[in-house]
């Protein structure tokens, strides 16, 4: 169903696309406003605070509850509750076959293009430990998993998604699908050239600030994201996971983790 739901957005997404190609002189906004929507609600707030945890966020926020339900029902990451806990295995085991969950090469169908694959098959793991691993990412996140709104949003994430749409469809067609479905298709194809770029050895165009991390490169044209995406300096990312800005050196350009320190943090912070 999930996968079905996802086939949607993405055929959604590229009818809006397609549309706006028809007038891009009036209508090219639509793909900025598209692509921070979902940057916001997956890769600022889901992907780098929640998975990341580079804020000390407030789960008792009327942000954090509404970014919550937005990256719930965008189909990105889905379940955050269980997003959180498994996606440190990436980090642990990058681009080792049969551990790293979106290994470039024999899973580039997961997470790495977020499609809707990732909802048929997933190729079985081999974790050493695995139970002290999930043991260690519970106590991690103890607030977002023992949180009584994600947990329901990520148990509901059917039924909240077809009733999100739904509404769109009936108020405001337009949000549903040059926002809502073209920003998820935008989002997948970024990831897809990020993780190709960057962990994948065919594709290697960058460098690395970090050589001891396992993630191959930073992608040298990361730029072209107008430094939107903080991940995209993946070398960084993985080198040194928790930071909010991503920037190394003085040409890095660094947009997102400027959004995330200076928009968000006041939001979602702990007082």
């Amino acid at each position: 169903m999930l996968a079905f739901m996802v086939m949607i957005a993405w055929m959604g997404g590229a009818m809006a696309l397609w549309w706006i190609f028809q007038d891009i002189y009036s209508s090219w906004y639509w793909i900025p406003i598209a692509l921070v929507y979902n940057l916001i609600s997956a890769e600022y707030f889901a992907h780098q605070i929640l998975m990341h945890r580079s804020l000390p966020v407030d789960t008792q926020t009327w942000t954090y509850k509404i970014l919550v339900f937005f990256a719930t029902v965008d189909l990105t990451y889905g379940n955050l509750g269980k997003n959180v806990v498994t996606h440190d295995l990436h980090h642990l085991y990058a681009d080792q076959d049969h551990r790293d969950p979106i290994h470039a090469k024999h899973n580039w169908w997961t997470t790495g293009s977020l499609s809707p694959f990732m909802y048929v098959y997933q190729a079985p793991l081999d974790i050493p430990d695995i139970d002290r691993y999930f043991a260690e990412q519970q106590q991690k996140h103890q607030d977002i998993r023992q949180d009584k709104w994600t947990t329901f949003c990520g148990d509901h994430v059917i039924v909240l998604t077809i009733g999100y749409w739904s509404l769109l469809a009936l108020v405001a067609p337009v949000l549903l699908f040059k926002v809502v479905f073209l920003g998820r298709l935008l989002f997948s194809l970024m990831q897809l050239i990020l993780t190709l770029s960057t962990h994948t050895r065919q594709f290697v165009i960058g460098y690395k600030n970090f050589p001891e991390s396992p993630a191959y490169n930073n992608l040298l044209l990361h730029c072209l994201f107008l430094g939107l995406v903080p991940s995209a300096l993946h070398n960084n990312h993985h080198g040194k996971q928790q930071m909010i800005s991503h920037r190394v050196r003085w040409f890095e350009i660094d947009i997102g983790s400027v959004i995330i320190n200076h928009v968000l943090k006041p939001l979602l912070i702990k007082r």
